[in-house]
């Protein structure tokens, strides 16, 4: 039940930071916590273009990093929660690729993003590296997590708006 709690928070993040990709005009920098800015800034020092983004989940700071956008997240209390990266659908496993493409006929891929981080939290599954990729067939949208080693695991289905 942990583990799937802890997979839908991080749909949600995930499709989030999809959504949030164009640079805002005017960002919620100033309604995220002392604590969390500081911490980013330690973190993450050499992040450009920060933008950042308050719900009732979540703070998290869209920014690009040696070229990759970045995605940091925090909880609404000021506790690191994880980091993603966009990546090309080329970087996932062959394995999983090839499974995808014949599991999933039809579909196409949105976009692809990897966990890059994730604080230590004891009992709790490290997704360090695995990633999450949305695929939609114009009907339907998936989102599937992949392991480094190339599994495949069905996180959530719905119907495209």
């Amino acid at each position: 039940m942990k583990k799937l709690l802890i997979a839908t928070l991080f749909l949600a993040m995930t499709a989030s930071t999809y959504a949030a990709t164009d640079v805002k005009a005017d960002d919620d920098s100033k309604s995220i916590s002392y604590t969390v800015l500081n911490q980013f800034a330690a973190e993450f020092s050499d992040a450009t273009n920060v933008v950042w983004t308050l719900t009732t989940q979540f703070q998290k700071a869209s920014f690009v990093s040696n070229g990759d956008k970045i995605s940091a997240y925090y909880s609404p209390l000021g506790d690191y929660l994880g980091a993603t990266k966009f990546v090309s659908i080329d970087v996932v496993p062959a394995k999983a690729k090839a499974e995808i493409a014949k599991k999933y006929e039809g579909y196409t891929v949105s976009y692809a993003i990897q966990v890059i981080s994730r604080p230590y939290v004891a009992n709790a599954t490290d997704d360090t590296g695995s990633y999450w990729v949305d695929i939609t067939d114009g009907k339907k949208e998936l989102y599937l997590k992949v392991t480094p080693f190339g599994g495949i695991e069905l996180i959530k289905e719905s119907a495209v708006k």
